[in-house]
Formats: structure tokens, C-alpha cells, sequence
């Protein structure tokens, strides 16, 4: 669209109001202009959420289910937990199935595991359980500082 040459009436009743051609051609560039702005806030949200997504990466999340054994008070210093790295597992599911687990090997079912029990979950950094691969269950038995962990089938 054109500038007008002559923005105001000179003379007469309308002296000094805006002409036609003048409020046409205003009207045109305010609707460029908020459309020019809001291309540009679009274009300045994806380049702030590309930055963001590049220079933060998303963490790792643990769960985990532990049972410790204790008899009569006393603290046998042996622990069997599940655990799980990025994978959308809640508790009770971890549960049942550190329960079929225990039931599926009678030796450990003899363990007094049921006293105590933790739930965690937490972020972890990435040298963390590195060993581990994402999206697996898997199943940790410490018995007195010796670790053995057993992938388990989902």
C-alpha cells in the first residue's frame, strides 16, 4: 500500500483530522506491524525453547523398592531391591514384582525381607549406574556387601 501524500485536511470543518486514504494506510501498517511482532515473538520462543532444550539434558530418574532383613530387632545386613532407570514403573508394580521374584527363588523366601521397606526416586546424573541400561527392571541382592544384580524380564 501507498503512502498518502497528504495525511491531514488543511481547511474547512475537518482541519486537521486524518483523511481516508491516511487512516487506510494506518490501519494497514498497524496490522503489519503487530503481525510482524508476533512472528517475531513466535520465532524468539522456539529459539529460547531450542537453547534450552539443547543446553539442558533431560536427567536420568531412579526408582527403586528396597526390603531389608531383620530378625527380631537386629539388622542382618542383607537388602534385595528393584530398580529402574527412565521407565514409568509405579511402586506397586515394583512391588509385585520384587514379590514374584522372592516367591520364584525359595531360598530367599526363607529371608525375613517383609520388615522394612523404601521407596526412592530420584535424578541422577549420568557416570550414575552408567552400567544400567534405560527402560529395564532390575533386581539387586546385597548380602553383607557383596552385590549381585540379575536383569529381570518385564
Amino acid at each position: 500500500m501507498n503512502k498518502p501524500r497528504l495525511w491531514l485536511y488543511k481547511s474547512g470543518i475537518k482541519a486537521r483530522h486524518l483523511r481516508p486514504s491516511a487512516k487506510k494506510y494506518l490501519s494497514f501498517k498497524l496490522k503489519e506491524y503487530y503481525q510482524l511482532k508476533r512472528i517475531n515473538l513466535k520465532q524468539k520462543f522456539e529459539r529460547q525453547q531450542l537453547i534450552t532444550e539443547q543446553a539442558i539434558p533431560l536427567r536420568r530418574i531412579r526408582r527403586q523398592v528396597v526390603y531389608n532383613a531383620e530378625s527380631k530387632g537386629k539388622n542382618l545386613n542383607i537388602s534385595i531391591r528393584i530398580l529402574c532407570i527412565n521407565k514409568n514403573i509405579d511402586f506397586k508394580t515394583m512391588n509385585n514384582t520384587l514379590d514374584e521374584f522372592l516367591y520364584s527363588n525359595p531360598p530367599l523366601l526363607n529371608m525375613p525381607f517383609f520388615s522394612k521397606k523404601g521407596f526412592e526416586q530420584e535424578a541422577i546424573d549420568d557416570y550414575e549406574d552408567k552400567q544400567l541400561k534405560d527402560n529395564r527392571l532390575y533386581i539387586e541382592l546385597n548380602i553383607r556387601g557383596r552385590i549381585t544384580i540379575e536383569e529381570w524380564k518385564d
